[in-house]
């Protein structure tokens, strides 16, 4: 019994270090996001955002950044495809995405190719 006391707090110390370590990446996404916000012509610092934004696995800020940055850069192709894979893996609906992406880029052959494609897959 005793033992088990012991283990039950031992866990519970445990559980509350790793609860209170906050995550890097989100210390980044925030730098990264005033980055933007100072600079919405900054390409680098837009694909850096995209890039730690897809590690935090929050479909709230994954959209917010891939809606922004596309706003800024819509005829970059492959990031309404990274946008519409990364939206699927994280639960949204990669369709609605890729209707966006021809909307935006009508004529773009490999725009409709992945668009297609996905349609053929769902």
């Amino acid at each position: 019994r005793r033992g088990e006391e012991r283990r039950g707090e031992k866990e519970r110390k445990m559980g509350d270090t790793n609860a209170s370590v906050p995550d890097p990446n989100l210390k980044q996404y925030d730098d990264l996001r005033e980055a933007v916000k100072a600079d919405a012509t900054d390409f680098d610092s837009w694909t850096k955002l995209i890039t730690v934004t897809e590690q935090l696995d929050a479909l709230d800020k994954l959209e917010t950044v891939y809606d922004g940055f596309l706003a800024e850069y819509p005829l970059c192709y492959g990031y309404w495809k990274k946008y519409a894979d990364a939206n699927g893996r994280h639960g949204g609906d990669p369709t609605l995405i890729y209707e966006r992406g021809v909307g935006a880029m009508p004529y773009s052959v490999d725009m409709w190719t992945h668009y297609i494609q996905h349609l053929l897959g769902t």
